[in-house]
């Protein structure tokens, strides 16, 4: 690391935070920034809030240089200036986004104007106050939304019973107007069937009874002659 340098780390909730420099400009790295922001995957989650907002990777906001790791190799890192430090957490949606924008601008400004940051017993007081009432803040909402999820759960249970006996109704009428269907088709074929059977018939036979006393008069008219 031949450019930027590591000046101080501080410790952010229990979090060891590492400020690096570089001509008079503070920087802080993806990952640790992701990790004081309470992200479970800190690099990825700030990958993804830089690409979804472009104007981040500009210089202004943000660097991409290699630093040294723990295994002696270095790696692409992509470092935030003060301004991307506080253009990240007012971007970001974590709860103690804004607790960290406070207490970072208070460290950085130390550095800034002493070279170091050691922060007052009134300072940490307040901290800790903010912090403790972060974290019971997180216990009810982390409450409230349990609630939530129970509800939701007995409703989509109500929802699946009601839509399994309107399954049931729906499949139940459908054989119901199979079987009436069934019905009126036999019926139909039944009467088209048998209606039109009985005046052929009579007709054929009343045309049958014609020629034969046609033929009789004939036969008797030439045994009289």
């Amino acid at each position: 690391m031949n450019q930027y340098q590591l000046i101080k780390s501080e410790k952010f909730n229990e979090i060891q935070t590492d400020f690096y420099s570089q001509n008079d400009e503070m920087y802080m790295t993806a990952e640790q920034l992701g990790i004081c922001l309470g992200y479970s995957n800190p690099r990825t989650s700030i990958t993804k809030l830089v690409n979804r907002h472009e104007y981040i990777k500009s210089d202004e906001f943000s660097v991409v240089t290699k630093l040294g790791s723990t295994d002696g190799k270095s790696y692409d890192t992509r470092l935030f200036t003060e301004d991307g430090i506080y253009e990240i957490t007012f971007l970001s949606k974590t709860a103690i986004a804004q607790v960290f924008r406070a207490w970072a601008r208070k460290v950085i400004k130390e550095i800034r104007k002493t070279g170091a940051y050691n922060a007052s017993p009134q300072q940490l007081n307040s901290y800790n106050i903010l912090l403790g009432n972060l974290n019971e803040n997180q216990k009810i909402l982390i409450c409230e939304q349990s609630k939530l999820n129970d509800k939701l759960d007995k409703h989509i249970k109500t929802y699946d019973s009601d839509k399994e006996s309107l399954n049931d109704i729906t499949l139940s009428i459908g054989y119901e107007i199979n079987g009436i269907k069934k019905d009126v088709q036999s019926e139909i074929a039944a009467r088209t069937s048998y209606i039109p059977m009985r005046p052929i018939v009579a007709k054929r036979s009343n045309v049958i009874d014609k020629a034969r006393l046609k033929t009789i008069e004939r036969f008797t008219k030439n045994c009289k002659d």
